[in-house]
């Protein structure tokens, strides 16, 4: 099912039809399972101007993204010339290329949704370095408007959050970001039938994801559909922590991340406190932290108490999780 985010979609269709001197670029963000592929294939399907959809894909190899992208390609746009390619000869910056030769031919903007973009931009992948060498062809045609969608915060952070960054300065508007649902449009979309006590329970639970709620049974009582998504051994929330993780952190990592994120639990930790419970490695407590923090995962504790005592050291922060 399908729930429109009126803001969102406004202000999507508005970048695509947006005049400038140049290409655009813009990223649209948020976590895993929000909505976010499938608000730009709504948008795709109900724009006035042509849309090219595209998502990376978990574990595919390099070669077969790039075979089944000139598939989806030359289907969307027939007189492309990568058919006379031989596979083995085509990269990526061929690819973007293509983008240029379409603007060349076609009136009107065309809009370009890279989605998951974190599976694509995978390590040797090229991706990422050859969009940027390509975009100094591609910001010359004023009615290409790209959109990088993904959900992983480590892509961004280490592409776009700094001045050494492959993709700083490319992107030519704010980021755009398809955030939970409130209460009031989970109680209208998601729980008609739950009074807003029982709504308000159930978000503290499950946030406002509207795949997790369309889990929830709707033939039985409060108690009883809580009971069967959240707590038992069929949820999909005993493996929702590794697909999220996931995004973020090869298998080894993961391993380390639960088992540091278990160790705080519901209690603010020093990194100090956190090595001695885990028996990790103190260095490993801080780097991954850090990293933790970064990606959103882990956050500071602000103890506005204790904002006048001087903190002798990194370890001696205290972090909590999100959870």
């Amino acid at each position: 099912m399908y729930f429109h985010r009126k803001d969102l979609e406004r202000a999507v269709n508005s970048y695509l039809i947006e005049p400038r001197k140049t290409a655009s670029l813009r990223y649209l963000r948020g976590r895993r399972r929000i909505g976010k592929s499938t608000l730009l294939k709504k948008v795709q399907e109900e724009s006035k101007n042509k849309c090219f959809y595209f998502s990376g894909a978990l574990d595919e190899r390099t070669s077969a993204t790039i075979s089944r992208w000139v598939q989806e390609w030359t289907h969307f746009y027939p007189k492309s010339n990568l058919k006379k390619y031989n596979k083995e000869h085509l990269t990526w910056k061929i690819l973007f290329e293509e983008f240029a030769a379409f603007s060349q031919e076609q009136d009107g903007q065309l809009g370009v949704f890279i989605d998951e973009i974190q599976w694509l931009a995978k390590s040797q992948s090229g991706f990422v370095g050859l969009f940027k060498e390509s975009w100094l062809n591609l910001e010359r045609h004023s009615n290409l408007k790209f959109i990088l969608c993904g959900s992983s915060n480590k892509f961004f952070v280490e592409n776009t959050g700094g001045e050494e960054k492959i993709l700083r300065g490319l992107c030519t508007h704010n980021e755009l970001w398809v955030e939970d649902f409130s209460l009031s449009q989970i109680r209208e979309n998601l729980a008609p039938h739950w009074t807003p006590e029982e709504v308000c329970a159930a978000a503290m639970l499950i946030g406002g994801i509207p795949y997790y709620w369309q889990q929830i049974p709707d033939d039985r009582t409060f108690i009883q559909s809580i009971n069967e998504t959240c707590f038992t051994p069929n949820a999909i929330f005993l493996t929702e922590v590794d697909e999220i993780l996931n995004l973020d952190f090869n298998r080894a990592g993961q391993k380390t991340v639960k088992l540091l994120l278990n160790t705080i639990g519901f209690h603010p930790a020093t990194t100090t406190q956190i090595a001695e419970k885990s028996r990790l490695p103190l260095t490993t407590v801080i780097e991954t932290t850090e990293k933790l923090v970064d990606y959103g995962i882990l956050y500071r504790k602000n103890n506005l108490a204790e904002k006048s005592k001087k903190i002798s050291g990194e370890q001696d922060i205290k972090y909590w999780t999100h959870i």
